[in-house]
């Protein structure tokens, strides 16, 4: 039979697991919450990257067609993607 010492370190010990499982649920719940709003937030980021850069590149585009309806020359090159990421 345990004397009354070890039956409270036992309540003791208990508690405390029950305490550290409960911070740990804690913890990893915000830490999902984090992941998620960076995981949303470099999306938002690289799409916001992709639709500048379609809308440069359309930009060019029309800016091409214009000069060569102008100056009847054909299209000068003007910097694309690749020479932009230089």
């Amino acid at each position: 039979r345990k004397s009354a010492a070890e039956e409270e370190a036992d309540a003791i010990l208990a508690e405390a697991r029950k305490k550290a499982a409960d911070e740990k649920r804690h913890a990893l719940r915000a830490a999902r919450r984090e992941i998620s709003a960076l995981v949303s937030d470099a999306t938002e980021k690289l799409v916001l990257k992709e639709t500048a850069q379609e809308a440069y590149d359309q930009f060019l585009g029309i800016v091409e067609k214009k000069n060569e309806q102008q100056t009847g020359e054909p299209k000068k090159e003007a910097p694309g993607k690749e020479e932009l990421k230089k």
